[in-house]
């Protein structure tokens, strides 16, 4: 037997994308009949029959072999058996649902592998690029979006120099194109997800499933972008493959697809088509022998009830959310409950013109935030502030509603959700630009629905629910006014106007008076942005000084270079020690006073 491991891998890949499993069971019979095989041949032949069982779907068989050979590999001492019995040791846990005590295994092999490289087309290096594809759908699984994203493409560049990697690419891209979604880069999800399915090849269980998996996420993207035609034909061709497999897994995934399809349908008014897939999910459901309360069910079902202009109906979607709320406390299903149950009373809010619904719906809020800190989803923590911020809105409480955007933009920049940030700052913006339209609301006590209209909240609702996709402006570059160097007492160390002869005193004033109001509001960064008549004025709290930035347009790409200028200004050691003198001298800081001052705003701000 004198192919290696990684040739075994590339032959049963090549044999099952062309057709020609009787192929493998032949050699897999052939190999089986041999007696005494050697201990290097032997590994071999289990390694290559357990692969083929892992890639057709006998996963727990898979798994058994790759325990075996595991330990056969530790007790030999050899180490890249035991690394290659790891690796699929992990695929087949990963499908099962059981990896994730796995974590500090893969660490450490991840360590050994560096250690031992050769040349770029070393098999160190091939098993290290499974390494990264396998770390990179652990930092998926904890919605830690850019380390995914950075050892995925490691993964794919090592991949690149094997014949192995074409054969490996759906299963990296498809995972890669459910976390540009998550991030909400959605044209980059719907590339990468197409070109999965450019490399997907034969019909076995993990290229299928995989392919059934990217059917789904291009479904979400055009269901978002309002296209439900389209995102019902790929719901349905991942609906088709899912129903094959009689797994638990499978069973998510159909119930998932089955949910999605009757949401789609709702949002047009297609009764019967509803009905249609709520009795096609019902027979599903008896030919899984799954009882009426499998909660994607349910869950349709209260969405359909919610939908009906009833009292009763609506009473009944009701109690079956909340039942479901209490049987699901934590995981992604009870994100999926608690949101329709906060799109439920946001509803009825708009009928009943009754403020105190909103006590009803806080509580689910606290569960939303705490559910997405316990799984690090940063992107439904900042949309979650957002939400507060537009309820606060509807109150009329505009202090509250200020902070809570602020709050949301920072959660959303700090983990690199970096097109969520930018719509949270343009709804930020309107706040400011509609300020005395919402005194005149308040004054003026006007309706429920007028406020719900002007605070967007619609359109938060409908994201957090993935029925439409963030479209935020497109970024212009602000037009700079003023830069300021301030301490926390309100004494000026630095003042650069960006234009020549323009008198600032009248806003240099206002901007005072408000510093004096709010000074601890900035400093603990619940405020990021006051408007004083035309112009903006952007809050960087650095320590014992606030660093302040004041632009007319548009505040995010402002906002990216006040954050690089008040970095810098701390991490150079020539202007920070330079500001800390002016505090003992009451020194003024000029362009030339540091030098390192001046070439930092030249080359950030102009």
């Amino acid at each position: 037997m004198n192919l290696s491991i990684m040739e075994l891998m590339t032959l049963v890949y090549k044999l099952l994308n062309e057709g020609r499993e009787e192929e493998i069971q032949k050699k897999i019979a052939d190999w089986g009949k041999a007696e005494n095989l050697p201990l290097q041949d032997n590994f071999k032949y289990q390694f290559f029959k357990a692969s083929y069982l892992y890639l057709t779907g006998d996963l727990q068989e898979s798994l058994k072999i790759a325990e075996e050979l595991y330990k056969e590999g530790k007790k030999h001492n050899i180490l890249f058996n035991e690394i290659d019995a790891f690796l699929l040791k992990w695929s087949n846990l990963f499908m099962l649902g059981g990896v994730f005590n796995l974590w500090e295994d893969l660490l450490s092999y991840e360590n050994t592998l560096k250690s031992l490289l050769e040349e770029p087309r070393s098999e160190s290096q091939h098993r290290l690029a499974f390494v990264y594809y396998m770390k990179g759908y652990h930092f998926r699984a904890i919605n830690d979006y850019n380390n995914a994203i950075i050892h995925f493409k490691k993964s794919i560049e090592i991949f690149k120099r094997f014949d192995t990697g074409p054969l490996i690419f759906p299963l990296i891209l498809s995972a890669l194109g459910m976390v540009y979604t998550g991030k909400g880069e959605l044209d980059l999800a719907l590339k990468t997800h197409e070109e999965s399915l450019s490399y997907s090849k034969g019909n076995y269980m993990i290229i299928n499933i995989v392919n059934a998996t990217s059917f789904r996420g291009i479904g979400e993207i055009y269901f978002q972008k309002g296209d439900l035609g389209t995102a019902i034909e790929y719901y349905e061709k991942s609906l088709r493959i899912w129903e094959k497999y009689p797994t638990w897994l499978a069973q998510y995934w159909v119930g998932l697809n089955y949910y999605s399809l009757i949401k789609a349908f709702l949002s047009v008014n297609s009764s019967v088509e509803v009905q249609e897939y709520l009795n096609s999910f019902k027979e599903y459901l008896k030919k899984e022998k799954l009882s009426e309360n499998f909660y994607w069910y349910k869950l349709s079902k209260a969405r359909i009830l919610k939908s009906s202009s009833r009292i009763r109906n609506r009473a009944e979607a009701e109690r079956i959310l909340k039942e479901l709320a209490n049987l699901f406390p934590v995981g992604q299903v009870a994100t999926t409950i608690v949101v329709d149950l906060c799109d439920f009373y946001i509803d009825e809010l708009k009928q009943t013109h009754d403020l105190e619904i909103i006590d009803d719906i806080n509580p689910f809020i606290e569960r939303l935030l705490n559910e997405s800190k316990r799984t690090n989803s940063y992107s439904e923590i900042a949309i979650t502030h957002l939400l507060q911020g537009q309820l606060a809105l509807i109150q009329m409480n505009l202090g509250d509603a200020r902070k809570y955007l602020t709050v949301a933009q920072k959660v959303a920049e700090e983990h690199g959700l970096q097109i969520l940030a930018r719509a949270i700052s343009t709804e930020h913006d309107k706040l400011l630009e509609q300020l005395d339209e919402w005194d005149v609301l308040k004054s003026k006590k006007s309706s429920i629905i007028e406020r719900i209209e002007k605070s967007s909240l619609d359109f938060t609702l409908d994201r957090m629910q993935g029925t439409r996709a963030l479209d935020p402006p497109e970024l212009i570059d602000e037009k700079p006014v003023l830069l300021l160097i301030m301490g926390d007492d309100g004494v000026t160390y630095f003042n650069h106007s960006f234009i020549e002869g323009w008198d600032e005193e009248d806003l240099f004033s206002g901007f005072m008076t408000a510093f004096n109001s709010f000074s601890s509001e900035f400093f603990s960064k619940s405020i990021d942005r006051i408007k004083i008549d035309e112009n903006i004025i952007l809050l960087k709290p650095v320590e014992s000084f606030m660093v302040c930035y004041v632009i007319k347009g548009q505040s995010y790409p402002a906002l990216m270079k006040l954050t690089r200028f008040s970095d810098a200004i701390k991490w150079k050691p020539e202007i920070w020690n330079a500001l800390n003198k002016a505090v003992k001298t009451s020194e003024m800081l000029d362009l030339d006073n540091p030098v390192a001052l001046g070439h930092t705003i030249n080359e950030i701000f102009i």
